[in-house]
């Protein structure tokens, strides 16, 4: 018959299982001491947008911007329809 399998599986198998392990193991931060940016500086950050181009974001503008972002959402769920 055919060989035996080596443990764990076939060198493949370990691989595949090796990647899954890994691509559900990534940690995200989250940073306490953030707070969300000010009005003013969300408007700066759109403003860079429309003349720049949201390529022009650095990672901490565009975290700034996605932390307003959840903030607002969150302000809104919370408020009592008129």
């Amino acid at each position: 018959g055919a060989p035996p399998e080596p443990a764990g599986g076939s060198p493949a198998r370990r691989l595949a299982n090796f990647r899954v392990f890994f691509r559900r193991r990534r940690l995200r931060v989250h940073r306490a001491t953030d707070s969300p940016p000010t009005p003013e500086e969300v408007n700066r950050l759109l403003d860079k947008i429309t003349a720049q181009g949201i390529g022009s974001l650095t990672n901490a503008e565009r975290r700034a911007l996605d932390q307003a972002s959840k903030s607002a959402g969150r302000q809104q769920a919370w408020r009592a329809p008129p």
